[in-house]
């Protein structure tokens, strides 16, 4: 398999931080140029979209989605059903839950090498399985 990347849905916000500071935070502006230096494949998950969605602020929504549309997208990835997901990465709780097991099951189908994520969640949620070498 061809090293490439899965971004989550907070590292796409941080390389295009619109928040009040409208800073993006150094370890983020090294990773991008690093990705894009080196030509390291990178895209985000369709589902990130819907993970954007949740955000209250209106208009940030809207500068984020146009932001989005710049960066590649992970075409058709698999997608599992629920009770599949709830068996193989437990506690779903809510939709970022259900996000985040679906980013980790098309990572899981190898349709990245690695998935890029600060979620403390996320990464306790793989702690102990074949993945957490891959997140």
């Amino acid at each position: 398999m061809e090293l490439s990347f899965l971004l989550d849905t907070n590292v796409v916000i941080q390389f295009e931080e619109v928040g009040p500071d409208r800073q993006i935070k150094g370890p983020f502006q090294k990773l991008h140029a690093l990705l894009v230096e080196h030509s390291l494949p990178f895209k985000f998950h369709p589902l990130t979209e819907n993970d954007l969605d949740n955000d209250k602020d209106r208009s940030r929504l809207g500068e984020m989605l146009s932001r989005l549309k710049k960066y590649p997208r992970l075409e058709k990835p698999p997608l599992a059903e629920g009770p599949e997901l709830e068996k193989l990465f437990r506690g779903i709780k809510n939709t970022n839950d259900l996000i985040d097991c679906q980013l980790l099951f098309a990572l899981s189908r190898n349709c990245a090498t690695y998935l890029i994520s600060e979620d403390a969640k996320l990464h306790r949620r793989v702690a102990g399985t074949d993945l957490e070498d891959r997140v």
